[in-house]
């Protein structure tokens, strides 16, 4: 069986094709090198529609964008190449659309000779609402980065006072330190003269008890002064290892770092307990590299490790060995791979380890997400 080729698909698919199969990267090199409007700084907008044109006509671009296309999607192209009945194809266009890797399968579906017109106009139908879907997704995703950005804010602050607040009692112990150090030397030159006093009691004459009696107080004082001493030097060593404390979470926090936001607060030991991830690792694939950070520090909370990999297929390779590291794995639909996606669900068939799906890379996705997490 022949696929149809782009140039030969009805114009009513142009811009969606354009729109859900292509990145504008992706075009704007087929522009440089099939010297398009070279000179002249497009929008993206203009691209989109610049390629939309190109996609009836018969040219280098078009033929460029028909290759980039069909190797990128190379693999679900052989899986739906792989069956010929109409029925075939639509089961297998749903279970794309289930997994979200809906670029794919779309092209996979319009150029498949055996797909029927009631099954392009159904699959075309679907692909324009999930474009108001993901407009609806971005409007949602700002107003999220809003509440983070006040939180993050929020944080800073909090980072701020709880610096000034360690500097100043870290300068406060290191003078108390000082002073026990002073008032050690002091006891130590005291506890020395005694015991030379003591060796020194002129013993050889007749009464030896008023010399018994002087030897006696001189123990009694060094004894009272050693236990002094041994108090003060307990007291120096806590002191100095509240320091060491203070200065690790002093570096933590120059380095950027928050402390949890309920350690000083939390009074639910049964609360952190459901929330303990008990030291788990997640591996998070796909997503938005900017939120990964605030990502980590939630699951550092919870007691758990996370690692990333943003789900392209340029990084499958890195993907696999990652993938041994995790006890659990996290994957938003709208922002992945369906080479990744298919390398992941595979894995997970195999190993048994848990994987959760989410609708989209947003922070309360994630944290819905975080809930199926045992």
């Amino acid at each position: 069986m022949f696929r149809t080729p782009l140039i030969k698909l009805p114009h009513r698919y142009s811009c969606s094709i354009i729109g859900t199969c292509i990145s504008i990267d992706e075009l704007n090199k087929i522009r440089k090198k099939a010297k398009l409007y070279p000179k002249q700084r497009l929008s993206d907008y203009d691209v989109h529609r610049l390629f939309v044109g190109i996609a009836e006509e018969r040219c280098y671009a078009n033929r460029r964008l028909q290759k980039i296309l069909d190797t990128k999607y190379k693999l679900i192209i052989r899986e739906f190449m792989a069956v010929s009945e109409n029925d075939a194809i639509a089961e297998l266009w749903k279970k794309h659309l289930k997994i979200g890797s809906i670029a794919g399968a779309y092209w996979a579906l319009l150029t498949h000779p055996q797909s029927s017109e009631e099954l392009l106009s159904k699959a075309y139908g679907e692909v324009h609402m999930l474009s108001h879907l993901k407009g609806t997704s971005i409007r949602v995703n700002r107003e999220e980065l809003k509440i983070l950005h006040a939180r993050n804010q929020f944080l800073k602050q909090q980072r701020e006072e709880s610096l000034k607040k360690n500097q100043d009692t870290l300068s406060q112990k290191d003078k108390v330190i000082q002073q026990h150090k002073k008032e050690l030397a002091q006891l130590q030159q005291e506890i020395n003269a005694l015991k030379v006093a003591k060796s020194s009691t002129p013993l050889a004459t007749k009464d030896y008890t008023p010399f018994v009696f002087a030897n006696s107080a001189i123990d009694h004082k060094i004894e009272s002064l050693e236990e002094k001493n041994q108090a003060f030097s307990e007291k120096n060593n806590q002191l100095l290892a509240e320091n060491h404390q203070l200065r690790s979470q002093l570096s933590s926090l120059h380095n950027g770092e928050n402390t949890p936001a309920c350690a000083a607060s939390c009074n639910s030991a049964e609360y952190c307990q459901q929330n303990d991830l008990k030291g788990k690792c997640i591996l998070y694939v796909g997503g938005r590299e900017k939120q990964c950070g605030h990502f980590k520090q939630i699951i550092k909370e919870k007691n758990g490790r996370l690692i990333h990999h943003n789900g392209k297929n340029d990084g499958i390779h890195k993907l696999k060995s990652t993938l041994l590291q995790a006890d659990t794995i996290m994957c938003p639909l709208d922002c992945i791979s369906h080479e990744a996606m298919g390398i992941i669900k595979q894995y997970c068939k195999k190993s048994e380890k848990k994987l959760v799906l989410m609708s989209r890379s947003s922070l309360s996705a994630f944290e819905r997400g975080l809930s199926h997490i045992e």
